[in-house]
């Protein structure tokens, strides 16, 4: 197994031990030019790993951030030449400017034609472990005569006689190890007592940690056991990656209380090898009567009074459906009265409609609501020319997990559908058919998952009609649209209806639904109970 010996030069720069290592002869390109003894030439530009093999060159798409760049001249490097001014490596930003990677230029023991650019160290030997940008392009620039007025030079001062450019680009994974990192020490330790009220606490590991694996709450725990309730923070890394630090946002509190710690093997150090084993500790904070008091404050309202509605907007008209708004819409009429006034026009032909059945079912697919969101009403479009009044109505709402609906209503749901609407009574004066009506008003709010389908139910209690010449003697609420390419609708049909009763078909109702967007959603809250 090979040991690099690490010894400073008094220029700034790392001698390397390279005793045994040899540069592949193919790998990286680079470039030719004169071959004069006296002039400086790059013969190779390769990406190489904490042991100078070869893992890449010029044109490489998955770098590890932790790779180094070792560039191999014909003769002898001024070592105090190579910095980042003659060699240039950084992510382009436009207009001949980048970004400049952080890193140290190296000169291998062995080796004086061998430069190496190392980005887990900044150049003035501060580990910076977590190397280049992730998922990012890099470009290497070497100007020659005439070029710059800064160039690497040989032993003799003599300039590089031909400029070089490559570009890589970098993922976000480092070189694999796979040496687990441990954990070191913590502070607080185990069983402590008497620890400050705002105490930070700090673990210590081998290896530099990978911060986006640890998670407060998920694989970064700290709970107050005396009250039984997570404690709020926030995490922070060392320069090194190695020390992970835990501050607690308001403190633990007054005390004294039982702090524990957990730290799961979800957490990973950067080449992503896990703790081998659970981290947990527990400690004891002090008495501080200075130290705020936080609780949990439930916010219960028995009036919508002051209710913030002005941030509702209309969910977007689905074009497929022929600008109808697949929907939303949840809630239950108890026992309520529906009344509609006749349309001031004719109607084209008699639709199929709720007022015929004493339950129908309909079904909107996910892709066609949207994401999850809150649902506070409705518009429907109404198809009606005579005066009908409806008893007993109750509309449900729920999700449901299947593509089509069944005859089976209640099997249909696959949750137990909520309650928004509360309304004994909702009418509709004399108005044109093929207009948009506001629905009744909800009392509550739907909240729609945001992955299943949508189920809306309607019931009520009054008798079924027959069937008669095709038409029927009610007219519905709701324009009922066809023909949908799933089987959307199940319902019990009128006395006499072709088929019997119940059915299954493809239609459903023509509606469009309002939304409450993020600036009125409520928040928990927290309040100095001091």
């Amino acid at each position: 197994m090979r040991r690099n010996n690490l010894v400073r030069f008094s220029t700034g720069l790392l001698l390397l031990a390279a005793a045994a290592l040899v540069v592949p002869a193919c790998g990286g390109g680079g470039s030719s030019g004169g071959r004069n003894s006296k002039d400086l030439v790059l013969l190779k530009f390769l990406l190489v790993d904490q042991n100078l093999k070869n893992i890449g060159g010029t044109g490489t798409t998955n770098a590890f951030r932790d790779t180094r760049i070792l560039f191999v001249f014909n003769t002898k490097v001024n070592p105090v030449s190579a910095n980042a001014r003659t060699i240039r490596i950084g992510i382009p930003t436009g207009g001949g400017l980048f970004l400049a990677a952080t890193g140290r230029f190296e000169t291998v023991e062995g080796h004086p034609n061998w430069i190496v650019f190392n980005p887990t160290v900044s150049e003035n030997g501060v580990p910076n472990p977590f190397g280049l940008d992730a998922n990012a392009l890099y470009e290497v620039d070497i100007p020659a005569v005439g070029d710059a007025d800064k160039l690497v030079e040989n032993a003799r001062k003599r300039p590089i006689v031909k400029s070089f450019s490559a570009q890589f680009q970098t993922s976000d994974q480092y070189l694999q190890n796979f040496v687990q990192p441990e954990l070191l020490s913590t502070d607080p330790y185990d069983g402590q007592t008497d620890v400050p009220s705002n105490a930070d606490i700090v673990l210590n590991f081998t290896a530099p940690m990978k911060p986006d694996s640890f998670k407060l709450g998920s694989s970064f725990i700290v709970r107050n056991l005396s009250i039984d309730r997570d404690v709020l923070g926030t995490l922070r890394f060392s320069t090194d990656a190695k020390t992970v630090t835990f501050r607690p946002v308001f403190g633990y509190g007054k005390g004294p209380f039982d702090i524990f710690v957990r730290v799961t093997t979800d957490v990973t150090n950067l080449p992503g090898n896990k703790i081998p084993k659970e981290v947990r500790f527990t400690f004891t904070t002090m008495y501080d009567p200075t130290a705020p008091s936080f609780d949990d404050i439930t916010e219960n309202f028995d009036s919508n009074t002051y209710e913030d509605t002005s941030f509702q907007n209309v969910f977007p008209l689905a074009a497929w459906n022929k600008g109808v708004t697949s929907g939303f819409l949840a809630g239950v009429f108890f026992s309520g009265t529906i009344t509609i006034q006749p349309s001031s026009n004719s109607y084209a032909w008699s639709p199929w409609c709720f007022t015929t059945a004493t339950q129908w079912q309909g079904m909107w697919q996910s892709s066609e609501i949207g994401s999850a969101r809150t649902i506070t009403g409705f518009d429907w479009y109404k198809w009606c020319y005579t005066s009908n009044t409806v008893s007993g109505v109750t509309i449900k709402m729920g999700h449901t997990q299947t593509g089509t609906l069944t005859t089976n209503f209640t099997g249909n749901y696959s949750d137990t559908p909520v309650t928004v609407v509360n309304s004994t009574n909702y009418s509709i004066s004399n108005a044109p058919s093929f207009n948009w009506i506001a629905g009744p008003k909800f009392t509550g709010n739907f909240k729609y998952n945001g992955s299943d389908n949508i189920i809306m139910e309607i019931n009520h209690n009054g008798a079924s009609v027959a069937w008669t010449s095709g038409t029927f003697t009610r007219m519905g609420l709701w324009r009922v649209m066809a023909t949908d390419p799933l089987t959307r609708s199940a319902f019990t049909a009128p006395t006499g209806y072709p088929g019997g009763s119940p059915q299954t078909r493809n239609w459903h109702y023509w509606a469009r639904f309002y939304y409450l967007v993020s600036q009125s959603e409520a928040q928990s809250k927290w309040y100095d109970t001091g």
